[in-house]
């Protein structure tokens, strides 16, 4: 599954997508994947280049073929296609994280309207690819424990709040109560808003005791997201295949009747 559908244009039309070099989201250089022509599934295109974006997923690709038209004369025929971004249902916890994390990557304002223990899930796995191994707690609305993160050293308390007013000093507190109560000497705190100056104080102050809590607000995990995106396995094998009915699809058109002429 991926979070980008399927578009698809001609040689000419306003829209070529997928001629792009760059991703018009992240404006990162796309990776060039080899499609494997041997299959057949392209059609007559002779050639086919394929691009993906490492931090959002986005993808291009184009198909091109030559046909000697006469002793002096030669038609080049190419066609292409892009993933157009899909309305991802973010209420729907059964969501496949990576789509969700794609997602957010391109629309991160969108985090306001995701479903509160899809968010829990999604940063337990953008963490995850941080060096920690994530454990979702069970879902509960105790102002409790909602992720820990282990490693070989230490586990860490997680609380998220997928909140757009700023968090108070209180639920630091809150935090820190939980992280007792569970035998936890770490914490960390995300929010999807912002800290007041009284939330970094109390944080400060439980760290010089020996107990730090780290305190995430939204630009910081969105910088943990394209950290945790460069992770992710977008080789040949892992994302052809999940572009594969897309570039099917471009294989079919194989009948169009329009093309650059060249002369020798």
């Amino acid at each position: 599954m991926s979070a980008w559908d399927y578009a698809q244009c001609a040689y000419g039309e306003i829209e070529c997508a997928y001629l792009l070099d760059t991703c018009p989201y992240c404006r990162a250089s796309l990776n060039q994947l080899d499609p494997d022509m041997d299959d057949g599934r392209f059609g007559y295109f002779t050639e086919v280049w394929v691009g993906i974006c490492q931090l959002c997923g986005w993808w291009n690709a184009r198909g091109e073929a030559r046909e000697r038209v006469d002793a002096h004369t030669e038609a080049v025929y190419e066609l292409g296609s892009f993933g157009v971004l899909k309305n991802l249902d973010l209420k729907n916890i059964e969501t496949p994280l990576q789509e969700v994390r794609d997602y957010l990557t391109v629309k991160y304002d969108d985090r306001l309207q995701m479903d509160p223990q899809l968010f829990e899930r999604t940063v337990g796995s953008v963490f995850g690819d941080h060096g920690y191994e994530p454990q979702v707690t069970a879902y509960s609305h105790d102002g409790g424990i909602d992720v820990i993160l282990a490693d070989d050293e230490t586990r860490i308390g997680v609380q998220i709040k997928r909140w757009k007013n700023r968090i108070e000093a209180e639920q630091i507190r809150s935090l820190m109560g939980a992280m007792v109560q569970a035998g936890l000497t770490r914490g960390m705190f995300v929010t999807t808003s912002s800290f007041r100056s009284g939330a970094f104080k109390t944080a400060d102050r439980y760290t010089s005791l020996g107990r730090p809590v780290t305190l995430v607000d939204a630009p910081r995990f969105f910088d943990a997201l394209g950290f945790s995106q460069t992770r992710v396995d977008r080789s040949t094998g892992a994302w052809i295949t999940k572009i594969r009915p897309h570039l099917k699809k471009l294989g079919a058109f194989s009948d169009i009747n329009e093309g650059r002429f060249y002369e020798d």
